[in-house]
């Protein structure tokens, strides 16, 4: 072992040590028993990272206010089977270390810097089959940690039974709105390969961020930002589209109101100013908006459209020539109402990003 390096020991004859630093500042259960005697284990099934055993079955708890070395000592035959990275990086010759020596300790040791201690910890416990030590539920923060770290190393078949476990018992904190954790959640469940859940994540990043969904805390894969913020994009597009429309409508040459000539000219106002005051005229290009599509629409059906006239009676719709001309007289008296069926139809059509036969790929219908 290192100098003023903590061991912690899943496989007492493990060919291959694991170098990281732990936060110290944190109160985390570090080791386990030096011969991993799984009769001296305890159920750890509430354990979060910052839970006190309720035995010494584990060796401490850290207070410190620095990080702590850690080396951990683990089966490279378990380490290879549960992994591709690992399998790769050690090749056919995993039994001798690709030829180095294997009474050469510094030849079987493996820096992982910046890998969260904490959920390395519990992944190594499955993975040495040392399942009495492994907590049923988790924080978030440490199911997002595992799943980071399952990403990285391809652990998804070997842990796949307690992510799923783990999972289940946050299903109630799933976000039903944007929230702070939203990034983390769309990256839980892209990773873990939950469907339904991604879709309606990434729905909600649609509709509700300003921007797009980026957080330097989470791992979230460019092309889900890039889709989100391209999918954004395209409902704004024809959000704009059909309020130039209007606008357009209003502006030409045609008189839609044959009841009042002042009404046109009134509604035009109406929804020039409503739409000012939004921010929304000049109807700017899609790219330039930096507010969410939910706020958005929520302030244009606020908007004030009342028209001038009345609602035509039975006797005076026998006045018009045809029935386009009525059909312009109806849209004019129902403008906001027809303003809202535009944004209703196009909610209709909001749906979230999906994962093609629950793998990482993106297709959208």
């Amino acid at each position: 072992m290192l100098p003023c390096c903590e061991l912690v020991v899943f496989d007492p004859s493990g060919e291959l040590f694991l170098l990281l630093n732990r936060d110290a500042t944190q109160s985390e259960v570090v080791a386990h028993d030096a011969h991993g005697d799984d009769a001296q284990e305890q159920d750890v099934s509430h354990l979060s990272n910052n839970e006190e055993p309720s035995n010494n079955t584990f060796t401490g708890l850290w207070s410190k206010t620095s990080t702590q070395a850690v080396e951990m000592q683990v089966s490279l035959k378990h380490l290879s089977l549960a992994s591709k990275f690992f399998a790769n990086m050690f090749g056919d010759q995993s039994l001798d270390l690709n030829g180095h020596e294997p009474n050469n300790k510094e030849m079987r040791t493996i820096p992982l810097q910046g890998d969260d201690f904490y959920s390395l910890q519990i992944l190594l416990n499955i993975i040495h089959g040392l399942t009495r030590r492994v907590p049923r539920q988790v924080e978030r923060n440490i199911l997002l940690q595992a799943v980071i770290l399952i990403d990285k190393y391809e652990f998804h078949e070997v842990a796949e039974v307690f992510t799923d476990m783990w999972f289940e018992s946050l299903r109630p904190t799933l976000p039903r709105n944007l929230h702070r954790d939203i990034a983390s959640w769309i990256y839980i469940c892209w990773s873990l390969g939950k469907s339904e859940e991604f879709e309606a994540l990434t729905e909600i990043a649609i509709l509700e961020t300003d921007n797009g969904l980026e957080d330097p805390d989470v791992p979230v894969p460019f092309w889900i930002i890039a889709e989100i913020r391209s999918y954004r994009r395209e409902i704004l597009t024809e959000f704009l589209s059909i309020l130039s429309s209007l606008i357009d409508r209003y502006e030409g040459p045609r008189c839609l109101c044959r009841r009042d000539k002042d009404c046109d000219a009134l509604l035009l106002g109406k929804l020039i100013k409503g739409l000012k005051n939004i921010g929304l005229y000049p109807v700017p290009d899609a790219l330039l908006l930096n507010r969410s599509i939910k706020s958005l629409f929520a302030a244009v059906r606020d908007m004030e459209l009342s028209p001038l006239c009345k609602e035509l009676t039975k006797k005076e719709r026998k006045g018009y020539s045809s029935l386009d001309d009525e059909e312009s007289f109806r849209r004019t008296y129902h403008l906001k109402e027809e303003l809202h069926n535009s944004i209703s139809s196009l909610e209709k059509k909001f749906r979230g990003l999906q994962l093609k036969n629950g793998g990482k790929s993106e297709v959208r219908s």
